[in-house]
């Protein structure tokens, strides 16, 4: 019990299979969370990292100091403050300076690429295109391509990163996007047909409880890894090459055509998920389908419409995406502040944290002991309290030592760590694009009884 918890919080205890020490899978088909050996947590994130290089995410040149030294020390005041905020992860404060910058030079490319790096951040692809607006400055211009696809315009986003390309800075993301972009050759993206609502149950083979599901490409059926950790969806290089367009994804009844793609070795993928992987559906389809993952029901539920009103309990949290390909949301540890959590549905563990989130003043959690055959760097935590808004997940295990390095470059900004499957999976999971919200419930099983009615 923790004694600062909001009067109106849920606590979730962890079921046993969140146990920190490592085990073997259950038997296909059982609806029991395996627990993975440490050398299992370590492949897990190093798929992780492949998948951010796949969606090609940003290089560590997200707006810094060194941008703007050139400028008069009155007039770079606002702008280093928006850039330091954004980098330590204040959005709001970050938002703020920069609109306080812009009011003294509209023309601020600086402050334009802060403001418009926190309305893509906070899902809001309208705000980021008013600011850039005519902006001409290559690192703006991908930026509003990026607000371009996040508005399913691929014409416009196309247009815009083949104004600029070979203009430097380097964008990763922008490199990774152009070729599916111009393989959709002026095609209408994400148009959507077939069942308003497609339900589909995880492979019982996936060990770990993973979301991988069959559906078919183009006519073709395989298996596909459902992650939230992709920006775009992800194929095999043995279906496609390079950049492409996906003629049909067929999910269930409900059908997405004209959807941009990036082909990929997927070996690494499917030697983590223990299963062959043909393709990733990432946070692009997730969105736009106001998908709900239900890892104790073990399916994922597309839609073509907005999913119906949440049930009473549900926790809405801001939901944000960073760099067109990282999902995450605020969380807190024990009584530390607030701080941004990766949201990663193909991660085989439970939290990964890295170690200044750990050692944050107001964290007073303390390690676990350490099992056999853990690899060298790695140490085991016992979350007092895990805080996502008024939900309190009490005695989860976090790992220290696994969350690689491109997290943070990926991001441009501050994130801390990442929540996982074995998190993720004890929940219902919807998400909510036009609130920009990600909805969190636990299963009806789960949820706590109802008062009893009065007299």
């Amino acid at each position: 019990m923790i004694a600062d918890r909001p009067r109106h919080a849920t606590a979730v205890r962890p079921t046993p299979a969140l146990d920190a020490t490592p085990c073997t899978p259950r038997a296909p088909g059982t609806h029991g969370r395996a627990r993975p050996a440490p050398s299992r947590l370590v492949a897990s994130c190093a798929a992780l990292a492949g998948l951010l290089a796949a969606c090609g995410g940003a290089s560590p040149r997200t707006a810094t100091v060194a941008h703007v030294a050139e400028a008069p020390p009155s007039d770079r005041r606002w702008r280093d403050r928006a850039v330091a905020a954004y980098l330590e992860g204040d959005l709001a404060r970050a938002a703020t300076a920069a609109d306080s910058a812009l009011q003294l030079d509209p023309g601020d490319t600086r402050a334009l690429e802060v403001a418009a790096r926190v309305a893509l951040a906070r899902l809001d692809p309208e705000r980021a295109l008013s600011l850039l607006g005519a902006a001409q400055a290559p690192l703006l211009v991908r930026l509003r391509a990026r607000a371009h696809l996040g508005r399913g315009d691929l014409a416009a986003a196309q247009a815009d990163l083949d104004s600029v390309a070979g203009a430097p800075p380097e964008d990763g993301w922008a490199a990774a996007v152009a070729p599916a972009l111009r393989a959709a050759a002026g095609r209408v993206g994400y148009a959507i047909s077939g069942d308003a609502e497609a339900t589909i149950p995880f492979d019982a083979r996936a060990p770990d409880a993973l979301a991988t599901i069959a559906l078919e490409i183009d006519g073709r059926r395989v298996h596909a890894l459902v992650s939230t950790a992709a920006g775009l969806t992800v194929v095999d290089d043995a279906l496609a090459r390079g950049g492409t367009l996906l003629g049909r994804v067929a999910l269930g009844g409900l059908v997405v055509e004209g959807v941009p793609a990036l082909a990929r070795d997927l070996a690494d993928v499917s030697a983590a998920a223990g299963t062959e992987i043909a393709a990733v559906v990432g946070a692009d389809l997730l969105l736009r389908l106001h998908a709900t993952l239900d890892g104790p029901g073990r399916a994922v539920t597309f839609r073509a419409r907005p999913a119906p009103p949440p049930a009473a309990g549900a926790q809405r949290l801001d939901l944000y995406a960073f760099e067109g390909s990282l999902l995450a949301v605020r969380g807190a540890i024990d009584a530390a502040p607030a701080t941004f959590f990766a949201l990663d549905s193909s991660a085989a563990l439970p939290v990964a944290l890295t170690a200044r989130a750990i050692h944050a003043e107001g964290v007073t959690s303390r390690p676990l002991p350490t099992p056999p055959g853990t690899p060298e760097g790695i140490t085991l935590y016992a979350l007092a309290a895990l805080r996502l808004g008024d939900t309190v997940v009490e005695g989860v295990p976090a790992v220290v030592g696994v969350v690689p390095d491109a997290l943070a470059r990926v991001a441009g900004t501050r994130i801390d760590g990442m929540l996982g499957l074995h998190v993720l999976g004890q929940l219902v999971v919807t998400f909510d694009p036009i609130e920009r919200a990600v909805l969190l419930a636990q299963p009806a099983s789960a949820a706590p009884a109802s008062p009893p009615a009065g007299p």
